[in-house]
């Protein structure tokens, strides 16, 4: 079963005083729990990777984010509230992407590329094209692995910090 969605993101962008970017997320969100309501689905696994996942704490470290915000694009996560939400699996959150496309390739699975990716239009773009290569370039070449290591110890504490509260 294949269900898309069409929608005029820029319009509901201006509707609800959102980015494009802010309201493709919303969009996106607000489908994934209506196809949950319909096909009774507790569950949805997403292909985000490690590369989303250093691009999305840039985007969140330069929107002056807390510890959450830093460790975005976690395992699991829940869309709603007390409990009952529609859990949100990242299954390949430890897998760089090219690791998944190098995959796909030797496996003969089709992977299909979002030609917006490919322009810098967006921050999330500038981030993926022109960022991390400078900051690989002139810093480290293991920037993303640096990162990477400082979210989950983000994450650790975070949960950790949570434990105690609750306590």
């Amino acid at each position: 079963i294949i269900e898309t969605l069409r929608v005029d993101v820029k319009k509901i962008a201006q509707e609800r005083k959102l980015s494009n970017q802010d309201a493709g997320h919303q969009v996106r969100k607000e489908f994934f729990q209506k196809l949950s309501k319909k096909y009774d689905a507790d569950y949805v696994f997403l292909a985000h990777h490690q590369d989303d996942r250093v691009e999305s704490f840039f985007l969140h470290l330069f929107h002056g984010a807390g510890v959450q915000g830093l460790t975005a694009l976690s395992k699991v996560e829940e869309y709603g509230e007390d409990g009952n939400g529609l859990k949100v699996i990242r299954p390949l959150i430890g897998f760089s992407k090219d690791e998944i496309l190098k995959f796909c390739q030797e496996q003969g699975i089709f992977y299909f590329k979002d030609p917006s990716n490919e322009k810098a239009l967006y921050k999330r773009n500038k981030i993926r094209l022109e960022l991390i290569p400078q900051l690989e370039q002139e810093y480290n070449p293991k920037i993303k692995d640096v990162i990477l290591r400082s979210v989950e110890i983000l994450e650790d504490e975070d949960a950790f910090l949570n434990d105690v509260v609750q306590e």
